[in-house]
Protein backbone atom coordinates (compact mmCIF):
# COMPACT_ATOMS: atom_id res chain seq x y z
CA UNK A 1 0.00 0.00 0.00
CA UNK A 2 1.17 3.59 -0.94
CA UNK A 3 2.58 5.73 2.32
CA UNK A 4 2.19 9.08 2.96
CA UNK A 5 5.61 11.30 3.46
CA UNK A 6 7.10 11.12 6.81
CA UNK A 7 7.05 14.43 8.72
CA UNK A 8 10.53 14.04 9.15
CA UNK A 9 11.33 13.53 5.65
CA UNK A 10 8.85 17.01 4.69
CA UNK A 11 10.63 18.72 7.53
CA UNK A 12 13.72 17.95 6.45
CA UNK A 13 12.88 18.95 2.59
CA UNK A 14 11.46 21.88 3.80
CA UNK A 15 14.92 22.97 5.26
CA UNK A 16 17.46 22.31 2.22
CA UNK A 17 15.25 23.21 -0.79
CA UNK A 18 14.93 26.11 -2.27
CA UNK A 19 14.30 25.76 -5.82
CA UNK A 20 14.15 27.69 -8.81
CA UNK A 21 11.12 26.24 -10.73
CA UNK A 22 12.67 26.86 -14.68
CA UNK A 23 9.14 26.97 -16.41
CA UNK A 24 7.47 29.87 -14.11
CA UNK A 25 10.75 31.25 -12.62
CA UNK A 26 8.90 30.45 -8.97
CA UNK A 27 11.07 29.98 -6.01
CA UNK A 28 9.03 28.60 -2.69
CA UNK A 29 11.15 27.38 0.10
CA UNK A 30 8.85 24.22 0.75
CA UNK A 31 8.26 20.64 -0.64
CA UNK A 32 6.55 21.76 -3.65
CA UNK A 33 9.47 23.73 -5.21
CA UNK A 34 11.01 20.43 -5.55
CA UNK A 35 8.94 19.70 -8.60
CA UNK A 36 9.36 21.27 -11.67
CA UNK A 37 5.79 21.92 -13.80
CA UNK A 38 6.49 19.67 -17.26
CA UNK A 39 4.98 23.33 -18.74
CA UNK A 40 2.97 25.91 -17.11
CA UNK A 41 1.63 27.77 -20.06
CA UNK A 42 0.43 30.96 -18.98
CA UNK A 43 1.76 30.49 -15.27
CA UNK A 44 3.03 33.38 -13.28
CA UNK A 45 5.44 33.54 -9.81
CA UNK A 46 3.52 32.81 -6.18
CA UNK A 47 3.78 36.54 -5.12
CA UNK A 48 5.83 37.38 -2.24
CA UNK A 49 2.08 38.86 -0.84
CA UNK A 50 -1.17 39.99 -1.76
CA UNK A 51 -1.92 36.30 -1.74
CA UNK A 52 -5.53 37.18 -1.41
CA UNK A 53 -5.53 39.21 -4.72
CA UNK A 54 -3.43 36.63 -6.70
CA UNK A 55 -5.99 33.57 -5.53
CA UNK A 56 -8.83 35.87 -6.59
CA UNK A 57 -7.01 36.52 -9.91
CA UNK A 58 -7.16 32.87 -10.28
CA UNK A 59 -10.04 32.27 -9.42
CA UNK A 60 -11.25 34.82 -11.96
CA UNK A 61 -9.27 33.36 -14.71
CA UNK A 62 -10.43 29.51 -13.59
CA UNK A 63 -14.19 30.29 -13.65
CA UNK A 64 -13.46 31.73 -17.55
CA UNK A 65 -11.75 28.45 -18.36
CA UNK A 66 -14.51 26.88 -17.69
CA UNK A 67 -16.74 29.27 -19.36
CA UNK A 68 -14.85 29.03 -22.23
CA UNK A 69 -15.06 25.06 -22.09
CA UNK A 70 -18.93 24.67 -22.30
CA UNK A 71 -18.75 25.89 -25.75
CA UNK A 72 -15.40 23.90 -26.47
CA UNK A 73 -15.84 20.84 -23.84
CA UNK A 74 -12.73 18.82 -25.95
CA UNK A 75 -11.03 21.79 -26.32
CA UNK A 76 -7.53 20.55 -25.28
CA UNK A 77 -5.30 23.82 -25.16
CA UNK A 78 -8.18 25.15 -22.37
CA UNK A 79 -7.97 21.85 -20.58
CA UNK A 80 -4.04 22.30 -20.33
CA UNK A 81 -4.56 25.81 -18.99
CA UNK A 82 -7.46 24.94 -16.53
CA UNK A 83 -5.15 22.16 -15.35
CA UNK A 84 -2.16 25.01 -15.13
CA UNK A 85 -4.56 27.35 -13.21
CA UNK A 86 -5.43 24.93 -10.32
CA UNK A 87 -2.00 23.60 -10.55
CA UNK A 88 -0.56 27.24 -9.84
CA UNK A 89 -3.98 28.08 -7.26
CA UNK A 90 -2.80 24.96 -5.06
CA UNK A 91 0.48 25.86 -4.81
CA UNK A 92 -0.40 29.49 -3.64
CA UNK A 93 -3.21 27.70 -1.26
CA UNK A 94 -0.81 25.41 0.18
CA UNK A 95 1.53 28.47 1.43
CA UNK A 96 -1.54 30.38 2.78
CA UNK A 97 -4.23 28.22 3.76
CA UNK A 98 -2.36 24.78 4.29
CA UNK A 99 -2.94 21.60 2.42
CA UNK A 100 -5.77 20.43 3.28
CA UNK A 101 -7.92 22.98 0.69
CA UNK A 102 -4.95 23.11 -1.73
CA UNK A 103 -5.50 19.32 -2.17
CA UNK A 104 -8.87 19.99 -3.02
CA UNK A 105 -7.33 22.01 -5.68
CA UNK A 106 -4.86 19.38 -6.63
CA UNK A 107 -7.87 16.79 -7.04
CA UNK A 108 -9.87 19.51 -9.73
CA UNK A 109 -6.10 19.90 -12.08
CA UNK A 110 -5.59 15.79 -11.33
CA UNK A 111 -9.20 15.50 -13.31
CA UNK A 112 -8.87 18.62 -15.75
CA UNK A 113 -5.49 17.15 -16.77
CA UNK A 114 -6.85 13.85 -17.28
CA UNK A 115 -9.59 14.83 -19.34
CA UNK A 116 -6.87 16.58 -21.16
CA UNK A 117 -4.62 13.50 -21.62
CA UNK A 118 -8.13 11.80 -23.13
CA UNK A 119 -7.74 14.08 -26.13
CA UNK A 120 -4.13 14.29 -26.79
CA UNK A 121 -2.37 11.34 -25.13
CA UNK A 122 1.05 12.22 -25.88
CA UNK A 123 1.56 15.04 -23.92
CA UNK A 124 4.38 14.90 -21.93
CA UNK A 125 4.19 17.86 -20.09
CA UNK A 126 0.48 17.71 -19.33
CA UNK A 127 1.34 14.20 -18.00
CA UNK A 128 4.22 14.91 -15.94
CA UNK A 129 2.04 17.57 -14.78
CA UNK A 130 -0.54 15.36 -13.63
CA UNK A 131 1.81 12.76 -11.63
CA UNK A 132 2.54 15.68 -9.84
CA UNK A 133 -0.87 16.36 -8.95
CA UNK A 134 -1.54 12.62 -7.90
CA UNK A 135 1.69 13.02 -5.96
CA UNK A 136 0.05 15.72 -3.92
CA UNK A 137 -3.28 14.25 -3.38
CA UNK A 138 -1.26 11.14 -1.82
CA UNK A 139 -2.25 8.93 -4.97
CA UNK A 140 1.08 7.69 -5.36
CA UNK A 141 0.35 4.30 -7.37
CA UNK A 142 -1.27 6.88 -10.19
CA UNK A 143 1.70 9.22 -9.66
CA UNK A 144 4.06 6.26 -10.21
CA UNK A 145 1.60 5.31 -13.32
CA UNK A 146 1.89 8.92 -14.85
CA UNK A 147 5.77 9.36 -14.69
CA UNK A 148 6.53 6.29 -16.10
CA UNK A 149 3.93 6.71 -18.82
CA UNK A 150 5.89 10.05 -19.38
CA UNK A 151 9.52 8.91 -19.89
CA UNK A 152 8.11 5.85 -22.06
CA UNK A 153 6.61 8.64 -24.05
CA UNK A 154 9.78 10.54 -24.11
CA UNK A 155 13.16 9.34 -22.34
CA UNK A 156 15.09 12.67 -22.97
CA UNK A 157 12.38 14.83 -21.25
CA UNK A 158 14.44 16.49 -18.35
CA UNK A 159 12.06 17.36 -16.28
CA UNK A 160 10.26 14.23 -16.63
CA UNK A 161 13.23 12.51 -15.07
CA UNK A 162 13.46 15.00 -12.38
CA UNK A 163 10.27 15.06 -11.08
CA UNK A 164 10.18 11.33 -10.98
CA UNK A 165 13.20 11.28 -8.75
CA UNK A 166 11.69 13.69 -6.38
CA UNK A 167 8.97 11.26 -6.36
CA UNK A 168 11.11 8.19 -6.06
CA UNK A 169 12.73 9.78 -3.22
CA UNK A 170 10.18 11.41 -1.04
CA UNK A 171 7.34 9.31 -2.14
CA UNK A 172 8.71 5.90 -2.54
CA UNK A 173 11.60 6.09 -0.28
CA UNK A 174 13.52 4.92 -2.75
CA UNK A 175 16.88 6.87 -2.98
CA UNK A 176 18.91 4.30 -4.84
CA UNK A 177 16.41 4.86 -7.91
CA UNK A 178 15.82 8.66 -7.20
CA UNK A 179 19.73 9.01 -7.39
CA UNK A 180 19.65 7.14 -10.89
CA UNK A 181 17.08 9.29 -12.40
CA UNK A 182 18.57 12.41 -11.21
CA UNK A 183 22.03 11.12 -12.78
CA UNK A 184 19.65 11.16 -15.99
CA UNK A 185 19.26 14.85 -15.41
CA UNK A 186 22.74 15.00 -15.56
CA UNK A 187 23.48 12.73 -18.42
CA UNK A 188 21.11 14.60 -20.34
CA UNK A 189 22.53 18.26 -19.62
CA UNK A 190 20.52 20.57 -21.48
CA UNK A 191 21.86 23.31 -22.42
CA UNK A 192 18.50 25.50 -21.69
CA UNK A 193 18.27 24.03 -18.65
CA UNK A 194 22.01 23.83 -16.53
CA UNK A 195 20.52 25.07 -13.25
CA UNK A 196 18.11 22.24 -13.49
CA UNK A 197 21.42 19.70 -13.57
CA UNK A 198 22.86 21.84 -10.82
CA UNK A 199 19.62 20.61 -8.52
CA UNK A 200 20.46 17.41 -9.43
CA UNK A 201 24.06 17.41 -8.51
CA UNK A 202 22.84 19.10 -5.66
CA UNK A 203 20.27 16.29 -5.15
CA UNK A 204 22.51 13.32 -5.75
CA UNK A 205 24.73 14.72 -3.13
CA UNK A 206 22.24 15.33 -0.06
CA UNK A 207 21.24 11.63 -0.56
CA UNK A 208 24.29 10.53 -0.88
CA UNK A 209 25.62 12.04 2.20
CA UNK A 210 22.08 11.21 4.02
CA UNK A 211 22.79 7.78 3.18
CA UNK A 212 26.55 8.12 4.46
CA UNK A 213 24.99 9.37 7.96
CA UNK A 214 22.49 6.68 8.35
CA UNK A 215 25.23 4.09 8.05
CA UNK A 216 27.38 5.52 10.07
CA UNK A 217 24.32 5.82 12.80
CA UNK A 218 21.29 3.73 12.16
CA UNK A 219 19.64 5.87 14.71
CA UNK A 220 20.03 9.27 13.33
CA UNK A 221 16.90 9.35 11.33
CA UNK A 222 13.78 7.41 11.42
CA UNK A 223 12.66 7.15 7.91
CA UNK A 224 10.04 4.63 9.23
CA UNK A 225 8.66 7.23 11.60
CA UNK A 226 4.49 6.88 11.73
CA UNK A 227 3.21 9.36 8.81
CA UNK A 228 1.11 12.11 9.09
Amino acid sequence: MAKRMSRGKKNKLMVYIVIAIAGGGLVFSSILAAFLPGAMVGSSNLPAQNDESYIASLEQRIAQLNANLEQSPDNFYLLANLGHSYFDLGRVQARVTGNEKAVETYLQALEVYGRALQINPDDVDVRVNRAIMAFWSDKLDLAEEEFEKAIELNPNHTKAHYNHAIFLYFGRNNPTAAIASWNKVIELNPADAQELVTQARGFVAQVQSESNTLRGDPNQFNLNEPNN
